[in-house]
């Protein structure tokens, strides 16, 4: 139990920058008096703008790059590695614990064993 939400923030951000990332403020809710009974921090890059907003047609400034992206990425340089071992006979889940064990961790990988599969699906066609 945190005292404040200062306090929670602090633990969160300390956390985060341990394991290499930045976090915002995703989500809070109060209840009917106004006290905050949720609040969800996620990673800084988790995420993509909604449609509506990148297309207003009141819009008087142009829109910001897009700086968030779903943080669930196989990178180029591990794409051509589970490609070269898919077509050595290796299946996904298999490639999926190899990048794991490479990385050191479930936790610095970056995606899952389904998003492999769907880039070498990808790849294929």
């Amino acid at each position: 139990e945190f005292g404040s939400e200062e306090e929670v923030e602090i633990c969160f951000r300390e956390y985060a920058r341990t394991k290499g990332f930045g976090i915002r403020k995703h989500n809070k809710r109060r209840n009917v008096q106004g006290k905050i009974t949720h609040i969800a921090w996620v990673c800084s890059r988790e995420g993509f703008r909604y449609r509506k907003h990148l297309e207003n047609k009141r819009r008087i400034r142009e829109a910001r790059p897009m700086t968030r992206t779903s943080h669930r990425r196989v990178t180029e340089p591990d794409l051509v590695a589970a490609s070269s071992l898919q077509q050595v006979g290796v299946k996904p889940p298999q490639i999926h614990k190899f990048m794991v064990h490479r990385s050191g961790g479930y936790d610095k990988v970056g995606y899952s064993m389904k998003d492999v599969q769907n880039r070498l699906d990808s790849k294929r066609q």
